[in-house]
C-alpha cells in the first residue's frame, strides 16, 4: 500500500498541463499573445492569463521531456497533418517558474521513433529508425542546445516504430522496449539499453519477458527503481491495433 501511495502521489505531483491557443477580441495585438489555460502545480492552479511571447506552432505526436534540474520542459518536432513523415522540426522549452514557451533550435535528427531525457548527463537521446543512412542515435544537449550524431560503437535496436525509452537514473542508462518492426509490423518485446558514456547500445536479456506492446506508456519510478510500462496495443496479422491494458 506504501508503495502504490508512493507511485500515485509522484504522478501527481510531476503533472503538467498546459494549453495554449491564439486568441483575439478587441485588441488586434492579441494576435501575438498566448494563453496559458493552466499550469498545475501540486494539483493547483498556479498561473493563467495572457502571455505575449512565441508559442509551439499547432502540432501532433510530439514529445516533451522535464529536466529536474532547471525546472524546464523540452518539447521536440511533430507532425502537423496525419501522415508517416515529420514535418514540424523545432525545439522549445519552457520553465515551470516562469511558464512561457522559448525556441531553442531545430530538430537536426529529422525524425525519430523515441526519445528519453539522461539527466546525468544532460542529453535527450533521440533513437531514429528512419535516417537517410539507416538507423541513428542523436544526443540534444538541453544546456548548450547543441546536436551530436552519436554513431555509437554497437548496433542499435533494430528498425522499428512505436517503441517506448525511459532513462534508468540507478544504472544511468536509457532503457527502450518494444515497439513494430518497421518491415514486418510484427510487434516487438525486446528490451535494449543505451549507455551514453560508452556510447554503447546493448540488447537486454530479462529473466521475464514483457509481452509484446507498441505505443506503450512507460516512465521511470525513482523511489522503486523500476521501469512502469502501461498499456499500448500490439498489431495483429491483419495490421489492426488492439488495445492492451496490462501493467509490467
Amino acid at each position: 500500500m506504501d508503495i502504490l501511495k508512493r507511485f500515485t502521489m509522484s504522478a501527481v505531483f510531476a503533472l503538467l498541463l498546459v494549453s495554449t491557443s491564439a486568441f483575439a477580441d478587441n485588441n488586434p495585438d492579441d494576435d501575438e499573445c498566448m494563453r496559458v489555460n493552466a499550469v498545475w502545480s501540486d494539483t493547483k492552479s498556479v498561473q493563467s492569463g495572457k502571455h505575449c511571447f512565441d508559442a509551439p506552432a499547432a502540432r501532433g505526436y510530439a514529445r516533451m521531456v522535464f529536466d529536474e534540474k532547471t525546472r524546464q520542459v523540452f518539447l521536440f518536432g511533430g507532425f502537423s497533418e496525419f501522415g508517416w513523415v515529420m514535418d514540424v522540426l523545432d525545439v522549445w522549452a519552457m520553465g515551470l517558474r516562469k511558464p512561457y514557451w522559448q525556441k531553442v533550435g531545430d530538430m537536426v535528427a529529422q525524425d525519430y521513433d523515441a526519445l528519453a531525457l539522461d539527466s546525468q548527463s544532460r542529453q535527450v537521446i533521440i533513437y531514429n529508425p528512419f535516417g537517410s543512412n539507416g538507423i541513428e542515435t542523436w544526443a540534444f544537449d538541453i544546456d548548450a542546445h547543441t546536436w551530436k550524431n552519436k554513431a555509437p560503437k554497437t548496433d542499435a535496436p533494430p528498425a522499428r516504430w512505436g517503441s517506448r525509452m525511459a532513462y534508468d537514473a540507478e544504472s544511468d542508462r536509457i532503457i527502450l522496449f518494444g515497439g513494430s518492426d518497421l518491415n514486418t509490423a510484427e510487434t516487438l518485446n525486446d528490451t535494449w539499453a543505451y549507455d551514453y558514456e560508452t556510447n554503447s547500445w546493448t540488447e537486454m536479456d530479462p529473466f521475464v519477458r514483457a509481452t509484446p506492446h507498441h505505443y506503450a506508456d512507460m516512465v521511470y519510478v525513482p523511489s522503486l527503481d523500476r521501469v512502469v510500462m502501461f498499456g499500448g496495443m500490439v498489431i495483429d496479422e491483419s495490421g489492426v491495433g488492439q488495445p492492451l491494458n496490462d501493467m509490467w
